[in-house]
């Protein structure tokens, strides 16, 4: 058993991370910070106080769900989607759609635990006021395949496990919205942030 994962909400790493960066948001004054806040959710054991907050039944699935990967796939791919396929994992039957999609609603469930925590943290920094001058950067450190391909979890180099949100917003550069093509790595992020900032980027 898990027993944290079954916790109340206010008890979560989550909700308890949004509320100390809050506190350190508002105990900044004037001067100037720099805050990382780094969440485990959505993790495993995919389980939460907010594992019934979304209908399994509803949830969107892709044209790569519970689908194996073909022959002459790598083996170790081979390998990862039949044993998640024919496997129990977290007491669900991962044989079957309705065991897939009920653990992608717990997934789902954390990643609200995450967004209920980032709002707290915005708020803080609205009411600091020092939002205008302060760049938020919200990103990850990798996907989840949630069952497209077979598979459960990341390891592998399908697009679903490689692709991460990444915004990052600079009120200084103005309001409007922007999306930018491309690939990104967080590579790009100091030298980006530094940009930014008006700082020179070393050369390692």
């Amino acid at each position: 058993r898990h027993f944290a994962a079954e916790l109340e909400e206010q008890f979560t790493k989550a909700s308890f991370l949004g509320d100390r960066a809050a506190a350190y948001i508002r105990r900044s004054g004037d001067e100037p910070f720099v805050l990382c806040v780094s969440y485990l959710e959505p993790h495993p054991p995919h389980s939460g106080p907010l594992n019934e907050y979304y209908d399994p039944g509803r949830l969107p699935t892709g044209p790569s769900f519970m689908q194996a990967p073909p022959a002459d796939a790598p083996l170790i791919v081979r390998l990862m989607a039949a044993f998640y396929m024919a496997s129990e994992n977290y007491g669900l039957d991962l044989q079957t759609a309705a065991g897939w999609r009920a653990l992608m609603a717990r997934y789902w469930g954390n990643v609200s635990l995450v967004d209920r925590s980032v709002a707290k943290i915005l708020q803080a920094l609205d009411e600091s006021g020092k939002v205008d001058e302060t760049i938020v950067v919200f990103t990850s450190d990798h996907g989840e395949q949630m069952g497209d391909h077979g598979i459960l979890g990341k390891t592998l180099m399908y697009e679903e496990s490689v692709r991460v949100p990444m915004l990052i917003r600079a009120p200084m550069l103005g309001r409007e919205q922007r999306r930018i093509d491309g690939n990104f790595s967080h590579i790009d992020l100091v030298p980006t942030l530094l940009e930014l900032l008006g700082q020179e980027v070393p050369d390692s």
